[in-house]
């Protein structure tokens, strides 16, 4: 199995937070963690050879909620 692991600096005490791979397809990867509080989802989305879409969500506050983050190789 593939894990990717987020370190964040300021949140979760410094900790990693592991997200597993649980699809994957020639454009895109899906990994998920149901035990963290927010995101529980992060799903990268190819857009071309340059470039990719990050959308992370799960719950905040009892609302389900996402963010957007568009990449591109420079």
């Amino acid at each position: 199995k593939l894990v990717y692991t987020v370190t964040v600096p300021g949140q979760n005490n410094e900790q990693p937070v592991p997200f597993e791979m649980t699809s994957a397809t020639e454009n895109q990867m899906v990994f998920e963690n149901p035990a963290h509080d927010y995101p529980n989802k992060i799903v990268y989305n190819k857009i071309n050879n340059d470039s990719l879409v990050a959308k992370i969500s799960g719950m905040q506050k009892g609302k389900p909620a996402s963010e957007q983050f568009a990449m591109k190789r420079q």
